[in-house]
């Protein structure tokens, strides 16, 4: 009986580890005919269906507060994104510092409440306007619209 009211304690006082939200997808290198370096985007995704997030630093820059419900995109130009991808929303237009390096590297969204960083390589999806999408723990190569024309 002891464990069981210990059991309930604990999983009332601390909050779940997976009330998070990741980096579901990632447009690191488009194509100019994509809009180039000025047209990279990242796919949020909550875990949990939507999560608001306050005080997180993306790529090291200081995010507004955003409402991740369950999806939510962030561009480095919105006009790019929607002359490309159409209007799709939520999006919100964000710095991307000195943007996201096509050689590879890693990308980083910190919150106070989880960390969610995500590596990559120039093989991947480099300059062929191909995404990168997280099924579980792996990225897959996705197509964007040049595949299918």
């Amino acid at each position: 009986m002891f464990l069981l009211y210990l059991l309930v304690i604990v999983s009332v006082s601390f909050p779940s580890t997976n009330a998070r939200v990741l980096l579901n997808e990632i447009m690191y290198a488009p194509t100019t005919d994509f809009g180039g370096s000025s047209n990279e985007w990242i796919e949020l995704y909550a875990q949990n269906g939507n999560m608001t997030l306050q005080d997180c630093l993306f790529q090291d820059t200081e995010l507004p507060e955003i409402i991740v419900d369950p999806y939510v995109v962030l561009v480095r130009r919105n006009d790019l994104f929607d002359g490309i991808y159409g209007n799709v929303s939520p999006v919100y237009e964000v710095s991307f510092g000195r943007g996201l390096a096509n050689d590879g590297g890693n990308i980083s969204l910190r919150c106070p409440s989880f960390e969610e960083t995500v590596y990559y390589n120039d093989s991947m999806a480099k300059s062929n306007n191909f995404s990168l999408k997280k099924t579980s723990l792996v990225f897959l190569i996705f197509c964007t619209l040049e595949c299918f024309l």
